[in-house]
């Protein structure tokens, strides 16, 4: 009886007994080590994507969380500044009625409608942040959007719709 090293054919990680002056009688017997060896780090190649595609999915949900704060505080601040905008309106209207009336001074109804004018702009600034929030939230949702002459013509194209641009 004696045994060999599995050869270049059968692989390296194997052993082949042999019985007899001639083989008549083989049998491959596979090394155990070496499998284990690769399915111990396959195992590990598979934990460390799963905790990679983990890590991205609680970033996800943070940024989603986050626009969704940012979202909803400037709701309220801009709901907040339409209140003040309304108030600071009636008091340049009723600014203006007394200085009709003449028991107003011209600097009474200019500071009126600079406190009006002022809260006007915070009231645009606060759209436009809350427009930003959108946007961030969007696509912290896996959003995205694409240019309008090119969802158009994708959309003729898929409905078979040529248009001539002559």
């Amino acid at each position: 009886m004696r045994s060999a090293r599995g050869s270049y054919i059968k692989g390296h990680d194997s052993f082949t007994w042999s019985v007899g002056p001639m083989p008549m009688l083989s049998c491959h017997f596979p090394n155990m080590t070496k499998a284990r060896a690769r399915l111990r780090q396959a195992e590990a190649q598979g934990d460390a994507l799963l905790a990679a595609f983990d890590g991205k999915v609680v970033t996800a949900l943070k940024e989603v969380e986050q626009g969704l704060v940012n979202f909803s505080a400037e709701q309220d601040r801009l709901n907040a500044l339409r209140r003040a905008r309304k108030r600071a309106a009636e008091a340049y209207r009723i600014a203006d009625l007394r200085y009709r009336a003449g028991s107003a001074s011209c600097l009474e109804t200019l500071t009126a409608q600079s406190d009006l004018l002022t809260a006007r702009s915070a009231c645009a600034a606060s759209v436009q942040r809350l427009s930003s929030a959108r946007i961030d939230l969007f696509k912290a949702l896996g959003g995205g959007w694409q240019d309008a002459d090119l969802t158009e013509k994708q959309t003729n194209e898929q409905s078979g719709m040529r248009i001539s641009t002559k």
